[in-house]
């Protein structure tokens, strides 16, 4: 290889694993991003608008990964917490996280983080002195985190919701009075966990 060639490391994020309630249906989902790392900080790019960069620029700096989506919202924002970029302090001499990463901040994604994180990939590539890829010399592929099915009632929990309509503060918790499970956990005021990871 020419002195001025090198290579360059680009990290496959991992999907992380799906919250579900009992009946294993889906509190959560992970959906395409788009998004640039500057400074340190993580900037989502719409899709459209990053797909026109890639085309214009092959070499741009845009990373694929997924963002954590809540699909019922304030229903489960306390129990089941929200995710966001992981602090520069764990990040120091953890391996097991790559620049970038998103980790759990609250709740049962704070709590169960080693279940539902992945395993980051990476692919690396000839580059020349300029930064253009000259060819990709190898890839390991990412792992995807375990999904965690929990006791949560998704319909019980709705149903709290439901109740709790017209009360400004308050919290309920359900359980199965033969297992002790918790069947719902639901407390007020609440917020939405999408308004942390969707940041514009």
């Amino acid at each position: 290889l020419s002195e001025g060639n090198r290579t360059k490391t680009q990290v496959i994020y991992a999907q992380r694993g799906i919250i579900q309630d009992r009946e294993g249906k889906p509190l959560v989902q992970n959906i395409p991003a788009f998004k640039t790392i500057e400074n340190g900080k993580t900037s989502w790019i719409e899709k459209d608008k990053a797909l026109s960069e890639i085309a214009k620029n092959p070499e741009s700096k845009i990373s694929i990964d997924t963002q954590r989506e809540y699909l019922y919202k304030d229903a489960f924002s306390h129990v089941l917490g929200y995710t966001g970029q992981i602090d520069q302090q764990k990040l120091l001499g953890n391996s097991d996280y790559s620049f970038g990463s998103f980790v759990g901040k609250m709740g049962l994604e704070k709590e169960y983080e080693g279940i539902l994180r992945g395993q980051d990939g990476k692919a690396l590539f000839e580059v020349t002195s300029q930064g253009t890829t000259i060819r990709k010399l190898g890839t390991e592929e990412a792992v995807s985190g375990n999904n965690l099915k929990t006791t949560l009632d998704l319909d019980i929990q709705l149903a709290v919701e439901g109740a709790m309509r017209d009360v400004k503060k308050g919290a309920v918790v359900v359980s199965d009075p033969g297992s002790g499970a918790i069947l719902a956990i639901y407390s007020k005021p609440s917020f939405d966990p999408n308004l942390f990871t969707h940041p514009k």
